[in-house]
């Protein structure tokens, strides 16, 4: 048979079921251990599910915090953002003004060398003269740097290569003859710097045009190096101020005025052959030079022509060794006759 239960002892055990029920909710699990507002269903499912009034209530919470959460992450997005923008802008900035020169000193000044890479100009003067950027940038690097990136160096206080009176009077001063400088000057306008001109069309062993006395100059070599060695010696040389002394001292070539003086037509007309013929005669040169005073290759015989006897008094080389560069240039220097 059942026993049957008493009113206090059913009194009693439901005073502990509600103790228990009050136990098991404390930490947001049903009385089947299911964590509050999770269903039946899993972590996964949807409705059916049993929740506690604890967890209901920290619902808000928790999505008040999610909400926080998610504002505080897109205020950071943004801010960081602004910052790389910003960044970006920056950095954007420095590299426009990159571009400037970084050089040590700037190309229309003279000074230690320049490092390739340091300016575009540096680089186009570099590659054409190495000294530029291995020793010194000079007044030569000055030079190329107007000439090669139409740079205008004028104004800087340094009469550069490239520059003159005439074109930079501000760094390089006012022409004026007698300063040593060919610059803006001639021949005719100031022999003193320029030296005297070599108007003579030809020698007189070439046939050609009538010979003037007043452009054909005597060489005048024998008297101008009894007033000043130098001229002969090499030391200095033949250079525009032998020529001065020379023109000063002698005048006319001699051998012209004997042939013109006989045979005025030589002097007015043309220079033949029979002029050619008189100055063998009378001048006693033997018009049989191995080349044209005009042109270089070997030594030249002093009898050869009267000019290469002039240039072989002041330049002994010339018969001795080569007729160069330099006998041909002595032609007009020594000479006065002009080879072009």
């Amino acid at each position: 048979m059942r026993a049957a239960i008493s009113p206090a002892l059913r009194a009693c055990s439901l005073s502990a079921l509600v103790a228990l029920f009050a136990a098991c909710t404390a930490d947001g699990r049903d009385l089947f251990g299911v964590p509050g507002g999770v269903g039946m269903g899993g972590a996964g499912g949807e409705g059916g599910g049993w929740t506690t009034a604890s967890s209901s209530s920290s619902g808000p919470a928790s999505s008040s915090s999610s909400s926080s959460s998610a504002a505080s992450s897109s205020s950071s997005a943004s801010s960081s953002s602004a910052s790389s923008s910003s960044s970006s802008a920056s950095s954007s900035s420095s590299s426009g003004s990159g571009g400037g020169s970084t050089c040590a000193h700037e190309v229309c000044s003279q000074g230690d060398k320049l490092d390739l890479g340091c300016e575009s100009c540096v680089d186009q003067v570099c590659a054409q003269d190495p000294f530029c950027c291995e020793q010194q940038w000079d007044g030569q690097c000055v030079g190329e740097a107007q000439q090669m990136c139409n740079v205008v160096c004028c104004g800087n206080g340094a009469c550069n290569n490239g520059e003159s009176c005439m074109g930079c009077p501000a760094d390089c001063g006012s022409c004026a003859c007698g300063d040593g400088k060919c610059d803006g000057e001639d021949c005719n306008s100031c022999p003193t710097d320029c030296g005297v001109c070599a108007d003579c069309p030809h020698s007189v062993c070439v046939a050609g045009e009538a010979l003037d006395r007043s452009d054909c100059r005597d060489p005048c070599v024998d008297q101008t190096c009894a007033q000043d060695s130098g001229c002969c010696t090499g030391n200095p040389g033949w250079n525009k101020d032998c020529s001065l002394l020379a023109d000063s001292l002698c005048g006319a070539d001699a051998c012209i005025t004997t042939v013109c003086t006989d045979m005025p037509d030589c002097c007015t007309t043309a220079w033949t052959q029979a002029c050619i013929d008189a100055a063998k005669m009378k001048c006693g040169t033997g018009c049989n030079c191995a080349h044209s005073i005009c042109q270089e290759g070997g030594p030249l015989d002093p009898g050869c022509n009267p000019c290469v006897t002039a240039v072989c008094k002041a330049d002994a080389f010339c018969c001795n060794g080569n007729w160069d560069g330099i006998c041909v240039g002595e032609v007009a220097s020594v000479c006065g006759i002009s080879c072009n």
